[in-house]
């Protein structure tokens, strides 16, 4: 419930962003403790906040939030999920807000094909380079054409694993590397179609 800053007293407020608040901090712990727990890529972000009315010297009255979350485990999702609802439910019951969760948009893990992540760590290989095969939480256009054909992804590392930021930088030699293994994959591909 908005209202003045100065005159509702602390103990007679529903300060939708204490609320808030309480949710952020109780997602993050989730996500942590699935994350060890899964031993699988588990992350959840709160990237967006909306405050309302937004000002200074009014008591937020309305909150709305986006939970990102993004794991290679349906059962640590659905786990995830399952507790936060209810911590929501427990809130609604015992505290001054009232909460509501929507789901917005659902996208299912996505595997890359087997093969072709085989011939990119065998390119990798022959071209001298130590590879691993790892998850990514991103939502590449790759996750919509594997739909369509087979589909797999190469990274190259970047300063302090560090993307989508202003501080993303990927070294020329690293780059290279990278262009070197593409072009492997290539050529083994155009083998194997010769055969």
């Amino acid at each position: 419930q908005a209202g003045h800053s100065g005159t509702i007293l602390m103990d007679q407020r529903a300060d939708a962003l204490v609320a808030s608040s309480e949710i952020i901090t109780f997602v993050n712990k989730l996500a942590l403790r699935l994350s060890q727990e899964s031993n699988q890529h588990f992350v959840s972000t709160i990237g967006k906040i909306t405050v309302s009315p937004n000002a200074a010297a009014i008591i937020p009255g309305k909150v709305e939030m986006t939970i990102d979350l993004r794991s290679s485990s349906k059962s640590s999702r659905e786990q995830y999920i399952k507790e936060l609802e209810e911590k929501i439910e427990l809130m609604n019951k015992t505290g001054t807000c009232k909460i509501d969760m929507n789901n917005i948009a659902y996208a299912p893990f996505v595997e890359m094909d087997k093969e072709l992540v085989k011939l990119f760590k065998d390119s990798a290989n022959s071209c001298g380079l130590t590879n691993q095969i790892m998850d990514s939480g991103a939502g590449h256009d790759t996750a919509q054409l594997s739909r369509l054909v087979p589909a797999a992804m190469i990274f190259i590392p970047c300063k302090e694993g560090l993307s989508h930021c202003p501080e993303e930088h990927a070294e020329i030699l690293d780059i290279s590397k990278g262009t070197a293994v593409l072009l492997k994959m290539v050529e083994n591909l155009a083998m194997l179609n010769r055969a």
